[in-house]
């Protein structure tokens, strides 16, 4: 089973931050050193292919962080081959695109490598009314994780059916669960 194309993904979709939150925090991450972050790189247009998962490799773990549709948000371990080309959505066709993944291309990676994650927080966004009652949405929806190092954060969230990176500091229109690894 192949999801979008990657071998042996399969990730675990959830639109609930407090099932997020027991999911990461099985997960011991505190104090774990960044080996590695790895991207899905589109040669073509030489640029990240933000659909796919943002891959953080520690000594321990390869954690593997992907968004879906508007509230849905994955975490899974150790699942993604990163040697492997990506045939996105398409069959491993010579004439089919390939994507291939990429240690710290992403600008938002180059200098977390080495560093140690001191913690991490469950990310929701705040829903405006109109859209809450349209969709039929709760006030406050999953968006995504934070991974917070000795003085920097990278926020993986959801944008809107792909991964956004940040590297701001806690915004006022989100809420931030800590996780209980502390």
């Amino acid at each position: 089973m192949y999801e979008w194309g990657i071998r042996s993904y399969q990730p675990k979709w959830s639109d609930s931050a407090t099932e997020l939150l027991g999911l990461i925090s099985r997960i011991p991450l505190i104090g774990s050193q960044v080996q590695a972050l790895w991207s899905l790189w589109d040669e073509e247009n030489d640029e990240w292919f933000n659909d796919a998962p943002v891959v953080i490799c520690t000594q321990e773990n390869q954690l593997e962080f992907c968004a879906n549709k508007l509230n849905e948000f994955s975490i899974s371990l150790d699942s993604i081959n990163l040697s492997v080309p990506v045939y996105w959505c398409e069959d491993e066709d010579p004439d089919t695109k390939s994507f291939r993944w990429v240690q710290q291309r992403n600008p938002e990676f180059r200098d977390l490598v080495g560093k140690l994650i001191t913690g991490i927080e469950i990310v929701e966004s705040r829903v405006e009314r109109d859209i809450q009652i349209f969709l039929g949405l709760e006030l406050w929806i999953l968006s995504g994780i934070a991974l917070q190092f000795q003085d920097e954060r990278l926020e993986i969230l959801n944008g809107l059916d792909c991964n956004i990176l940040s590297r701001s500091q806690k915004s006022d229109e989100r809420k931030y669960t800590q996780s209980s690894q502390y």
